[in-house]
């Protein structure tokens, strides 16, 4: 495949997957699902996994506040967890269906083998993409972590070969801060 066609391809994917989000930015769908897959996460842990500088991360948690979708505890020290609501909860499964669906929409016209020769190749593109624990988070900040598979993910695989294997999907609970 040139370049081109896989340029044409992520484009197409993309394109696909945003409707996906439904009337939540990217950046607020990787806050989402950071807080559905890491309970007790801390507002400070999100700056990396949403591509937003401190400020912007208050600003988005305001609002995804007044939509209902996360609510603040008491600040510990200078940090403020983050917990997702009812309604929070349903958005992040929501949009993890609607991508899936898109996906899957995409995907359908290939035969079995050929998803099974797809996934294999996208394996091995992610897990050369990864050079670090921080790209690993950032690369699967909308991933739906239940559904990698009985292979695992190729991503946490590549990150345990960096890192020795810490728990880089736990590593901001309870006030610990990243490496």
């Amino acid at each position: 495949m040139d370049t081109n066609r896989f340029g044409a391809l992520a484009t197409l994917i993309e394109d696909r997957v945003k409707p996906a989000l439904g009337d939540v930015s990217h950046a607020e769908a990787a806050a989402l699902s950071a807080l559905y897959f890491r309970p007790g996460i801390y507002a400070n842990a999100l700056p990396p996994l949403v591509g937003l500088c401190q400020p912007g991360v208050a600003r988005m948690l305001r609002g995804l506040e007044r939509r209902g979708y996360v609510r603040r505890r008491p600040a510990v020290g200078r940090v403020v967890p983050i917990e997702l609501t009812e309604e929070g909860r349903e958005e992040v499964t929501r949009f993890h269906a609607a991508r899936r669906d898109a996906l899957n929409s995409l995907l359908a016209p290939l035969a079995p083998e050929e998803r099974r020769l797809l996934a294999a190749l996208a394996d091995k593109l992610l897990q050369a993409a990864i050079p670090s624990r921080a790209e690993g988070r950032r690369t699967c900040r909308l991933c739906d972590y239940e559904r990698c598979g009985e292979t695992g993910c190729p991503v946490e695989a590549k990150v345990d070969k960096v890192d020795g294997g810490v728990d880089w999907r736990g590593e901001y609970q309870n006030g610990r801060r990243p490496i």
